[in-house]
């Protein structure tokens, strides 16, 4: 899907270039070149998505050196994965988070983190949130930890808030003194999230080591988020369908796909639709040694393929290709307060 990792530098170092002489060039390469800015944005946000930050920064940086909040935020992420964790941020982190909370950019003003910033978000959220904007409900909740801003998105219904809320009285039991009716109330948030969409309830409701769903609620819930594009998800899914095990990198090959049991979620065995499933995941995958694992997996699970399933494969694969939009693997929005500090 992307170009190689020796080529994408001299590339986006000649559309650098391009742009920092756009008023040298014709209205005809200014168009192309307006063209390609866009790609290399959307390219670029795609790649956060799948946490491959390298790569996003390299794409976003055109974008964010033009002014694009959103994107200069994102370059504030991307910078602070390469110098190694959110601990202390570097200058160069700071700069493009300034940049952008310069514009009023809420997610930048709060991960800034001084008072004058969080006062200012908190300017710009509360006449949102008064006039039933959720999303500045959930903000105003991350900065200032009151519950009632997530009860008010949750009367109305908000999937995320639902979420949010639920792991609020998990990790604040004191919200809800009453062990019973704290647990009961978690469980209700969690099943209305998940209903509703929200990714990080769908995938609570799979993967959670504490989940409470039975086999086939996960069956349904797996599905669910696979089909809105979440990586992992689609990857369990694959395997599921084709009643394989995942390979864990720590271990030897060879003894984990024999010592292994698969996970299947009671999905009947579909080689085809399991093919189609880990054919949509190949192309994104950024670490080399998980690619070739999977392509070793998808190249077993082809060899046991009828004619008539390889036809079947193509056109499954057609479809998810049209219902899904895009593939991500982050599963929550990264949105923090006052990490550079």
């Amino acid at each position: 899907m992307y170009v190689d990792t020796q080529t994408m530098p001299a590339l986006f170092a000649l559309l650098t270039q391009l742009n920092a002489q756009k008023s040298l060039l014709g209205e005809t390469i200014n168009g192309s070149l307006g063209q390609l800015n866009e790609i290399a944005t959307k390219i670029g946000f795609e790649l956060l998505a799948l946490e491959s930050y390298d790569k996003a920064e390299l794409c976003l940086t055109i974008a964010a050196a033009q002014g694009k909040a959103q994107a200069q935020y994102a370059m504030a992420t991307c910078v602070t994965r390469r110098d190694g964790g959110f601990r202390i941020a570097s200058q160069e982190t700071r700069q493009w988070l300034r940049l952008a909370a310069a514009q009023d950019y809420v997610p930048a003003l709060m991960r800034l983190g001084d008072t004058q910033s969080l006062r200012k978000a908190a300017e710009i959220l509360t006449p949102k949130a008064e006039a039933g904007d959720t999303q500045a409900m959930s903000f105003l909740f991350k900065l200032d930890k009151d519950v009632n801003w997530l009860k008010k998105a949750v009367a109305l219904n908000d999937s995320s808030a639902q979420f949010e809320l639920a792991e609020a009285y998990h990790d604040t039991p004191q919200l809800v003194p009453n062990a019973v009716e704290r647990h009961a109330l978690i469980e209700e948030l969690r099943q209305k999230a998940a209903d509703g969409g929200s990714v990080p309830a769908l995938a609570e409701r799979v993967f959670s080591p504490t989940s409470t769903a039975d086999i086939l609620e996960k069956q349904q819930r797996l599905v669910q988020l696979a089909l809105l594009g979440q990586l992992d998800a689609l990857v369990e899914y694959g395997y599921a369908l084709a009643g394989m095990p995942h390979i864990n990198q720590g271990l030897s090959l060879a003894v984990q796909r024999h010592t292994v049991a698969p996970r299947t979620y009671g999905l009947e065995r579909d080689f085809a639709k399991a093919y189609a499933v880990l054919g949509m995941v190949l192309p994104k995958l950024t670490n080399p040694l998980a690619a070739e694992n999977l392509q070793h997996d998808m190249d077993a699970i082809w060899h046991q393929m009828t004619p008539q399933q390889y036809s079947a494969s193509e056109a499954i694969r057609v479809g998810l290709h049209e219902r899904i939009e895009h593939v991500f693997k982050s599963i929550a929005p990264f949105i923090i307060v006052g990490a550079p500090h």
